[in-house]
């Protein structure tokens, strides 16, 4: 809970703390054991910013859709140099 809660009850939107910087994470729907990062931001308030809770409900749904339509494009640059 000190590092990683969810940002926003019922969301299963989940927000990870480095001091003050925040990122706004969810799970895969469909793969076990994959997160999606979705975005990072300095929290300026208590409360996470609904806006960027709505942003990132909307692109988890994105995903979602474009995991099922076997759409999704990944890039890994570990192999270049």
């Amino acid at each position: 809970m000190d590092i990683s809660h969810e940002a926003n009850k019922g969301s299963s939107i989940y927000e990870l703390i480095a001091g003050g910087l925040r990122l706004l994470w969810f799970y895969s729907e469909h793969q076990k054991k994959v997160i999606i990062c979705s975005c990072q931001h300095i929290k300026s308030g208590r409360k996470v910013n609904k806006q960027e809770i709505n942003r990132i409900i909307n692109l988890r749904k994105k995903y979602s859709e474009a995991y099922l339509a076997n759409t999704i494009t990944y890039f890994d640059n570990g192999d270049q140099k």
